[in-house]
């Protein structure tokens, strides 16, 4: 038995549709919350109410989105306010500086393995990243430039043939999305991400390792400073 779900925006137009079977509601149910967390559908103090949700998900009963509100609580996504209810919670700035710092090292070893290691065939499709990323921009397809920004370190990792470090690079790039997409609102910072991976992808081509390596740093250093810019302008909702 299928049951089709028709996704709703925030606004309750449906954009999207996903299909599961029985007795798979309860990590449907988590997956789609989650993600509308880490891509600011459900932006920070947003008010998640199981009712809300059931009607997202195509009137689903309640008892699986409770358990997957739960499981978010445990994750840090949702936070519970007593008498009030549920509600995303606001992204931590010390979070994101604390997973870049953390990412600097392990993405500048895969890049240096990149070069190294990368056959033709992902690296024609790190230049196939980068020239979506560049319409995405054109077309002002701002969150699907985004995801374009978080593939293109993804396929780096990838292609470092290291597949501890890709799953490393993976999760704390994961837990940075919500950070990420909040600089959709921000058409330079996607503008200067793009030549900065210009420059990290001619590095490559030119299999400069050293050269690659220390781009990558200077772009994810770059990122830091934009945070903490924008957390003393308080301009992203970076509050904690």
């Amino acid at each position: 038995m299928c049951i089709y779900v028709f996704r709703k925006d925030v606004c309750g137009m449906p954009s999207e549709t996903t299909q599961y079977k029985k007795g798979d509601k309860k990590e449907i149910a988590y997956e789609f919350i989650r993600k509308a967390i880490m891509k600011n559908e459900f932006e920070p103090d947003f008010h998640l109410t199981e009712k809300a949700l059931s009607g997202m998900l195509g009137n689903m009963s309640r008892t699986p989105i409770r358990d997957a509100l739960m499981r978010l609580v445990h994750e840090g996504l949702v936070e519970r306010i007593p008498d009030k209810g549920l509600f995303v919670t606001q992204v931590s700035i010390s979070d994101l500086l604390e997973i870049t710092e953390t990412r600097l090292p392990l993405e500048c070893t895969a890049v240096r393995l990149f070069v190294e290691r990368a056959d033709q065939a992902i690296r024609d499709q790190l230049h196939e990243i980068l020239e979506r990323h560049k319409r995405c921009l054109q077309n002002k397809e701002d969150a699907a430039a985004i995801s374009c920004d978080n593939e293109f370190h993804y396929c780096i990792a990838k292609g470092s043939m290291n597949n501890r470090l890709y799953a490393f690079i993976r999760k704390l790039m994961e837990e940075s999305f919500r950070g990420a997409f909040m600089t959709q609102r921000d058409r330079s910072r996607i503008e200067a991400s793009i030549a900065q991976h210009e420059r990290v992808v001619e590095a490559i081509d030119a299999n400069d390792a050293e050269l690659a390596a220390r781009l990558v740093s200077d772009h994810l250093l770059d990122w830091i400073v934009y945070v903490k810019e924008m957390q003393f302008k308080n301009y992203y909702l970076f509050h904690r």
